[in-house]
């Protein structure tokens, strides 16, 4: 099967590049009540919530990634991607469509919740979706 990256944007309307390390799994979810962009998919890390979107304007997509558009029919409701770039203003991550047989979603909440059932040895407890409080800067809080 084919490799398929994705451009990850928004960052710096969240937390930067901060969340972001190369080799990281980083988790994928449509957001279909985005008045936006009805193809949007968020991308959220453990603790922190949403931390960027998938690019799926022709300005904002890299080149030899993929727009949210293309990939939004055949994600289902979530997957997950690896971090395999960092630029300075946007993240290149690689679908994993290996590890979305083992994540059942059971629960999209709100704009930064995903409640889901992990494979019992999984690597991730669900309370890793909840998202954090930020403090008046914008940066998570330290704990």
């Amino acid at each position: 099967m084919e490799e398929r990256y994705v451009t990850i944007v928004g960052i710096d309307h969240y937390f930067g590049k901060k969340p972001y390390s190369v080799g990281d799994l980083v988790l994928l979810a449509k957001e279909p009540d985005n008045e936006v962009d009805g193809e949007a998919i968020r991308v959220l890390v453990p603790r922190l919530g949403t931390v960027g979107y998938v690019a799926n304007s022709p300005s904002t997509v890299a080149r030899g990634t993929q727009s949210a558009g293309r990939i939004h029919d055949a994600m289902g409701e979530a997957c997950f991607a690896r971090v395999m770039f960092i630029t300075r203003g946007e993240v290149i991550a690689r679908l994993e469509p290996g590890i979305v047989e083992e994540l059942t979603v059971t629960k999209i909440q709100n704009k930064d919740e995903i409640v889901y059932t992990p494979p019992i040895d999984g690597p991730l407890p669900p309370e890793a979706f909840r998202p954090r409080k930020r403090n008046p800067k914008g940066s998570a809080p330290k704990e």
